[in-house]
């Protein structure tokens, strides 16, 4: 099963999981150079939760997710980039990037696959825990 997943604008999330409840803030998409990570920090290993906050504007309400559906872990399953919200976040938050194989396990509170596409397609604001690396894409 493969789509697109339509959404408008990244904002910054902070890491969430192993080390004890994460917090996310919303930034505008064209947030100024303090909420970029410090380009030396390591690459966030597989396995690790974090979140991603995005907002949909007039101008972008395209996520530019090619995804498909995951079921170990049950989620959606990032299987491509392309232009969009996804890809301004990644470009705003290298050490924090949506990449192929990640899994969005729960989106504004809710999980499930068909629940979250509705979600997806429906909400102007986005807060999604992403499971890195969770999937392999062939």
């Amino acid at each position: 099963v493969g789509g697109e997943a339509g959404a408008g604008s990244a904002c910054a999330g902070s890491e969430a999981g192993a080390g004890g409840g994460g917090t996310s803030t919303t930034a505008d998409a064209q947030a100024s150079e303090e909420h970029r990570p410090n380009d030396d920090s390591p690459l966030m290993p597989d396995g690790t939760e974090f979140i991603v906050v995005l907002q949909k504007t007039p101008q972008t309400k395209t996520l530019g997710l090619d995804i498909g559906q995951s079921k170990d872990p049950p989620g959606v399953l990032v299987a491509g980039i392309k232009e969009g919200l996804v890809k301004k976040w990644n470009e705003m938050n290298p050490m924090n990037a949506m990449e192929r194989g990640d899994v969005i396990i729960e989106a504004n509170g809710v999980s499930g696959y068909k629940a979250m596409l509705g979600v997806i397609s429906q909400q102007d604001i986005l807060e999604m825990v992403i499971l890195k690396g969770a999937a392999k894409v062939k």
